[in-house]
């Protein structure tokens, strides 16, 4: 696992033409983007190279255009696509990949933690308030009222009446966690790890699992034996990068990676314990 100066990124030796990039704690912080990231990826589009953003964010990406915009980065300019495993849900259910769960026309889905009417538009009808007239939950991002919780206490109750009533549950982010700034809060893969851990079926989208990227491929053209997946989490990024065929590169000193170092737990301990080994290293682009 060489470690390779920043500078190294933009070097053909690393023969990718494609360059997915992860988004919390690779390049942005939760406030800002770190402050090498537009100037690589300027020099990255100069050598005529692609680069996409792949987050497990369960928004639809269209949310994350303005937003990139505001901080420096311009979609089609600065980089060429953002993709979300929001986005990869909502073509799973454009095209009936639930259809086992949902081939009834009276099925209803009940949403855990935030709400998100731009990804169930299409479906808006089924959603009911009433978890015990449900027939699926789906675990959204946990942030209520931009709050982030710090424990799963608020969310166990009513997840404790869908295991009871053997709801199947649908996750989008299967992170674990995340970082705002400096400050660790929950996502909704931890969520659904619990209910998962206690019996319950999940069905998950997003990093590392394998749909997301079959679907990047298919929306960006890029193919994986030239594709480089860029991440600061070993379980989603690195794995998911490489199970999919991609070279990868383990970003080390910010987001998930960074604060389980900075705990006392070794680069190699990590990688043993996910059983899986980035091709190469670089510090941040912060």
């Amino acid at each position: 696992m060489p470690l390779i100066p920043l500078d190294s990124v933009l070097s053909s030796a690393l023969q990718a033409d494609s360059f997915f990039c992860d988004m919390f704690g690779t390049i942005w912080n939760g406030q800002n983007f770190y402050k090498t990231v537009a100037p690589v990826f300027r020099a990255l589009k100069k050598r005529n190279k692609k680069i996409y953003i792949l987050s497990n964010a369960t928004v639809r990406s269209s949310v994350f255009f303005n937003k990139t915009a505001a901080y420096g980065l311009e979609k089609g300019c600065d980089y060429d696509d953002f993709i979300t495993s929001g986005d990869a849900l909502a073509n799973q259910l454009e095209h009936s990949y639930f259809e086992q769960i949902t081939n009834r026309p009276d099925y209803r889905f009940y949403v855990i933690g935030r709400p998100n009417p731009l990804l169930f538009h299409t479906i808006a009808a089924h959603q009911t308030p009433v978890i015990e007239q449900a027939h699926l939950i789906y675990i959204s991002g946990l942030e209520v009222d931009e709050t982030p919780p710090l424990t799963l206490d608020r969310f166990l109750p009513i997840a404790r009446q869908a295991l009871k009533q053997g709801l199947p549950a649908v996750c989008a982010n299967p992170d674990y966690v995340a970082f705002h700034g400096t400050e660790k809060y929950l996502t909704g893969g931890s969520l659904a790890k619990w209910y998962q851990d206690r019996g319950g079926c999940v069905y998950w989208t997003g990093k590392p699992y394998s749909f997301i990227f079959g679907y990047a491929f298919s929306r960006t053209g890029a193919i994986p034996e030239t594709s480089l997946m860029i991440g600061d989490t070993l379980r989603t990024d690195i794995k998911g990068g490489q199970n999919a065929g991609m070279k990868t590169l383990l970003i080390t000193k910010t987001g998930v990676t960074a604060h389980a170092l900075a705990t006392g737990q070794t680069l190699s301990a990590l990688c043993e314990q996910e059983n899986v080994q980035p091709d190469f290293i670089i510090n941040s682009f912060a």
